[in-house]
């Protein structure tokens, strides 16, 4: 089981399961936000709104190439979020399937069933 340590975000996230961010970090965060809800106080955005955006820069910050879920509010902004940072596709388990095999038979120049 590998964990991805994000950013602390002050009443969200795990005690020694974080990393501290730095401005910049902050307004990637800030961007993510305002991408995934909207623009607005930070103080008003929801508790879930929060913890889905710590997911999306979590893996952005890490290179992680998918994100699976199948929550239509981030599904929605997938496209959005990829050609502003460049990485992570958000897709669901079985979308997610169909790329990883498009991806192998590219690699592997054969054809993945």
């Amino acid at each position: 089981y590998i964990e991805s340590f994000g950013v602390a975000v002050l009443g969200h996230s795990r005690f020694g399961h974080t990393v501290v961010g730095s401005e910049a970090d902050d307004e990637i965060f800030s961007e993510i936000l305002e991408i995934l809800f909207g623009k607005k106080q930070r103080s008003s955005y929801t508790k879930q709104e929060i913890r889905d955006a710590m997911h999306v820069m979590t893996t952005i910050r890490y290179g992680g190439n998918y994100l699976i879920t199948y929550d239509k509010k981030l599904l929605d902004k997938s496209e959005q979020l990829f050609n502003r940072f460049n990485a992570t596709i958000i897709c669901t388990p079985s979308d997610c399937l169909i790329k990883v095999k498009q991806r192998l038979s590219l690699i592997l120049k054969t054809e993945i069933k």
